[in-house]
């Protein structure tokens, strides 16, 4: 996972430079613009991935992107953080590493991570204590309750292993 991290906080970077435009005496960007240029920096690294992406619907639905699709989300998300990210490359490498850490929160491994820890909680599990604690801990280090809406989120890959 640390791997992982790495690679993603180096594209992010590689992304944010790339589309900085030349003209950095621009005013600092307000809330509601860095909070759309971290959405789109997140989504952008979940569709380079390559897995299978889907945005929440009601209830368990889930709406997935079509392969055919993905570039055009990809122009549309570009556009997004070249609008709306900062130009001052402080405050860009600010809205990067946000974007990184939705990569990690909003990861299957997380979401994984939670299910996990709330099916321990729950009160007809025998699960020991210690077990428990464990796992809180590992949700609290590893995983931030960084909920978002209406952005893309990677599909679970479940590969089955043949006898």
């Amino acid at each position: 996972m640390t791997m992982h991290r790495t690679r993603s906080s180096t594209l992010l970077a590689v992304l944010i430079l790339a589309a900085a435009p030349s003209h950095a005496s621009e005013p600092a960007v307000d809330a509601a613009s860095d909070a759309v240029c971290v959405d789109a920096l997140y989504q952008l690294e979940v569709l380079r991935l390559g897995t299978r992406v889907f945005k929440p619907g009601p209830g368990d639905e889930r709406s997935y992107l079509h392969d055919r699709d993905r570039p055009a989300e990809v122009a549309r998300l570009t556009g997004q953080a070249e609008q709306n990210c900062s130009t001052d490359p402080a405050q860009r490498q600010a809205q990067a590493a946000r974007a990184n850490e939705l990569v990690v929160a909003l990861s299957p491994d997380c979401a994984a991570a939670r299910e996990r820890l709330a099916t321990l909680e729950r009160p007809d599990s025998r699960s020991s204590p210690a077990t428990v604690e464990r796992q809180r801990e590992y949700v609290t280090a590893n995983c931030p309750d960084l909920s978002r809406s209406d952005v893309w989120l990677a599909d679970r890959v479940l590969a089955r292993i043949r006898p």
